[in-house]
């Protein structure tokens, strides 16, 4: 019995890794195709759920993404990487107009994120996550104090770059200033960019721009 679970276990590996390589190439209907074999290997395996409802999002599918996030949220709520790809997902269809009220993902996502952040006050990936969906919310005193705690657990530059543009939307230019050159020279050690951290470091140089000097 122990031989025949190590194969299931070993055969849903392989569908996350072929899934992957059919998602590169953008064949989502087959990468999705094969996430669910997984999944239908090893029920138990959040990373493939997450990965599936990335697929569907990329596939311009979010509402079969919603779906496959709301059961992984019901079936494994101690699960802080299903949480924290979830707010980043509500961030990102913040103003989706789900239903009839268009505001219902980001209402179901920050509660699920303040949820969570009472649970796992200390964890930096949770917070800037939240604060990134409170800013994408307009808010920004809370955004703000939940990016400069995650930064005084763990500095990356996104998060930094996530950082500045808060400041930068509260009018704080000097922070969002000192925010972004962090960022930049944190970059320098670090390596090569990721396409989110490039993409954070553009919107943080537009705000810059566009923001007054700080009073």
């Amino acid at each position: 019995m122990t031989s025949g679970c190590a194969t299931k276990h070993q055969r849903a590996r392989q569908e996350v890794r072929t899934g992957y390589n059919l998602w590169v190439q953008n064949r989502f209907d087959e990468a999705a195709t094969a996430y669910q074999r997984a999944i239908a290997l090893n029920p138990h395996d959040a990373h493939a759920g997450r990965l599936l409802a990335r697929v569907y999002e990329d596939a311009g599918s979010p509402d079969r993404a919603l779906a496959v996030f709301r059961q992984l949220l019901r079936d494994q709520p101690d699960n802080r990487r299903v949480v924290t790809d979830f707010l980043w997902f509500c961030a990102d269809h913040a103003w989706w107009p789900y239903g009839d009220d268009e505001t219902v993902v980001l209402q179901e996502g920050v509660l699920a994120g303040e949820g969570a952040a009472q649970r796992w006050p200390n964890d930096p990936e949770l917070l800037e996550a939240l604060g990134w969906l409170g800013y994408k919310g307009g808010q920004t005193e809370r955004p703000k104090m939940l990016y400069q705690k995650a930064v005084a657990i763990e500095k990356t530059p996104q998060r930094l770059y996530g950082l500045s543009i808060v400041s930068s939307k509260m009018g704080h230019r000097n922070q969002a200033v000192a925010a972004y050159q962090e960022a930049v020279a944190l970059q320098q050690q670090t390596g090569p960019e990721s396409i989110y951290e490039k993409g954070f470091r553009q919107v943080a140089e537009t705000m810059l721009h566009g923001t007054p000097p700080q009073e």
